[in-house]
């Protein structure tokens, strides 16, 4: 067995993180006595002494609010959590997480190594982060550095949250931790998933307006509200983290049922990070889910059929970073279909001609069928695409106009004297994108 262990950073970092622990507890019946079913839960879970299954995670925080609320719960192991004891957070301020973390380390790598011990044949690495804060992107960095490190034969991917790029923020650095943790990602993950605050909340939208045009909802306020979305042919947008936390949970927990139930294709992280990131350059992939279901909100009166699935994960409008451009290679896990209305599926698909790839490689369209008993059809599409380049330039031009007037350089100068990690990093980003957008082109590998 392959185990994988996770790493929750952060504030964003660990209630993501208990969503998700929530949702794959549940699938694998870990709360019930009875909880004998055929998968392969200990890929994520180890069983203790006394036969409860724990989560094979590690808990970080540099403020105690969040972790405490969640050690209410008897599922984490407590000796896997660490917290700050200044407990003051990183004050939104990269350098000052990286700091953090860089004095705290030697107790961080000794849970994780204790962690990995534990483990039959650990294979990969999963932290779980965000880049817009203190603590998810500058305690997050160096353990992406450290990991690589300490662990180098060991795959290290990521669920990257990035803040909305088209609104403003109540966190004015936002671009500088985010360029800084970007250097992170390129250098040290094997692959990383990364979804925006803003598209989340558009993709619920989408969904909530599908199932509007498939029956009313009986709320007459919640009717009203997104009446007036379709009137103004706008998505309805969700305030609540709950919501989006839960649809990143979702996402997490469909891009690792491959893991955790049986299927032919798939069965490792390694063929999946092999399959989505042809190159180590090219290591950032989209997600894009349907259907989300809130059941607050509606009632379905149809079933979603799996071209449906199929067509909307290649819609622009229901990935979580929205943007376009030709896809590198594209991963798609199915719930509940037959393997024949995929290959029917398939062929609608590729008739329509609307779908553009890479011309350097074969047009890599993946199709697996997740193990997983479910309800009702749903799927996750898992894409690399060139467009994330337009998206990174939305980045580095907020971080110019900081960096251009030394904006706020002190409050980082303050933990770090030396300017040119800034430099440094925005130099590493900038290739990044300038190796998307060369992979748009049919000479890209020869050159």
């Amino acid at each position: 067995m392959r185990e994988i262990i996770t790493i929750q950073v952060g504030q964003c970092g660990n209630q993501i993180g208990h969503e998700f622990w929530k949702k794959i507890s549940n699938e694998h019946k870990i709360d019930l006595d009875d909880n004998e079913c055929n998968d392969k839960k200990s890929t994520f879970f180890y069983q203790s002494d006394s036969g409860r299954y724990i989560p094979r995670c590690v808990l970080i925080d540099l403020e105690p609010r969040v972790v405490n609320s969640l050690t209410e719960s008897a599922l984490f192991n407590h000796e896997n959590i660490y917290l700050s004891n200044a407990g003051g957070g990183a004050g939104n301020n990269w350098a000052h997480g990286y700091s953090s973390g860089n004095k705290s380390k030697s107790t961080v790598l000794d849970i994780i190594q204790r962690e990995a011990e534990n483990s039959d044949s650990f294979e990969s690495f999963l932290l779980f982060h965000s880049t817009a804060g203190g603590t998810g992107s500058g305690f997050g960095s160096l353990l992406l550095e450290e990991l690589k490190d300490n662990f180098p034969k060991k795959n290290l991917s990521t669920y990257s949250i990035f803040p909305n790029q088209d609104e403003g923020s109540d966190v004015v650095v936002q671009p500088y931790n985010t360029v800084l943790t970007m250097e992170r990602l390129i250098k040290h993950s094997n692959m990383s998933i990364l979804m925006e605050n803003g598209s989340l909340q558009r993709a619920m939208g989408e969904s909530i307006m599908d199932r509007h045009s498939e029956k009313r909802m009986s709320s007459s306020f919640q009717e009203s509200k997104i009446d007036e979305s379709v009137k103004n042919n706008t998505p309805f947008l969700f305030s609540s983290f709950s919501h989006i936390n839960t649809l990143i949970a979702t996402v997490i927990s469909e891009s690792t049922s491959t893991l955790r139930f049986p299927t032919y294709l798939y069965s490792d992280h390694r063929s999946i990070i092999n399959t989505l990131c042809p190159l180590p350059s090219l290591n950032f992939v989209i997600p894009s889910f349907t259907p989300f279901i809130v059941e607050d909100y509606f009632k379905i009166s149809r079933k979603t059929s799996c071209l449906d699935v199929m067509s909307r994960l290649l819609m622009e409008k229901y990935r979580m970073i929205g943007t376009n451009g030709s896809i590198i290679s594209s991963l798609n896990i199915l719930s509940n279909v037959c393997p024949l209305e995929v290959q029917r599926g398939f062929i609608r698909v590729m008739e329509r001609n609307s779908v553009n790839f890479v011309p350097w490689k074969i047009p890599g369209y993946h199709v697996v069928i997740s193990g997983q008993n479910k309800k009702n059809i749903c799927g996750l599409g898992l894409n690399n695409i060139t467009g994330i380049a337009s998206y990174f330039r939305k980045i580095t031009n907020q971080y110019d106009k900081l960096r251009k007037k030394n904006a706020f350089i002190d409050i980082y100068r303050k933990f770090n004297e030396d300017l040119n990690i800034f430099d440094q990093a925005r130099e590493t980003v900038e290739n990044a994108i300038q190796e998307y957008e060369k992979s748009e082109l049919s000479s890209y590998i020869n050159q």
